[in-house]
């Protein structure tokens, strides 16, 4: 039997990094979309780029269509884990074009390029507390989405015309998990 391929956006990151690392305990064919930049973005990846633990590691970016198309036809993956963002809600004050074309318009193109290539892709698309913007705790499912950034506004976007409409229209099997800020939790503790 052939190992499930997934590809993770965002791979680089806290979360994609340690999703990795679970992934390739379970099995996993993993491949990771790596944005160029300056610095070395594989410094929370390392030990898992060994020869043992492979993880295969494809250039490209959720803001161009191209570079996606590109790593789908490398990766052929079976699972997408979407956690490539914009995630600094300051800077989304100071970037709000940049923030909306990535975690809006970025998760938009992945979805389109994806069907094209598998039909059956399951995508998960990581979003944030910041949808609720500041509803009062504690927040669930029926929590209506009140954001106050731009960060929090792109994520509820693209929570709403791309995982919610596709899954609805296009019968896609694409979920969304929404992450909490640790600092706001220890917050609202204390």
């Amino acid at each position: 039997m052939a190992k499930q391929r997934v590809l993770i956006t965002g791979i680089t990151g806290q979360d994609g990094s340690y999703l990795a690392e679970h992934l390739l305990d379970l099995g996993y064919e993993v491949w990771g979309l790596l944005r160029r930049t300056s610095l070395d973005p594989t410094q929370r990846i390392t030990a898992l780029l060994s020869p043992k633990r492979r993880i295969n590691l494809i250039y490209g970016n959720v803001r161009d269509s191209g570079s996606l198309r590109s790593a789908l036809e490398e990766s052929k993956p079976d699972e997408i884990y979407n956690l490539a963002a914009q995630s600094d809600v300051d800077i989304s004050f100071k970037c709000p074009d940049e923030t909306m074309e990535t975690n809006f318009f970025g998760l938009g193109r992945l979805v389109e390029q994806a069907i094209r290539f598998n039909p059956d892709v399951r995508i998960y698309q990581a979003s944030t507390s910041e949808m609720f913007g500041n509803s009062p705790p504690p927040q669930s499912e029926q929590t209506p989405f009140a954001p106050v950034s731009p960060y929090g506004l792109s994520k509820v976007l693209a929570h709403e015309h791309f995982v919610e409409l596709y899954r609805q229209k296009h019968n896609l099997f694409i979920c969304s998990g929404l992450f909490f800020n640790h600092l706001h939790a220890v917050a609202s503790i204390l």
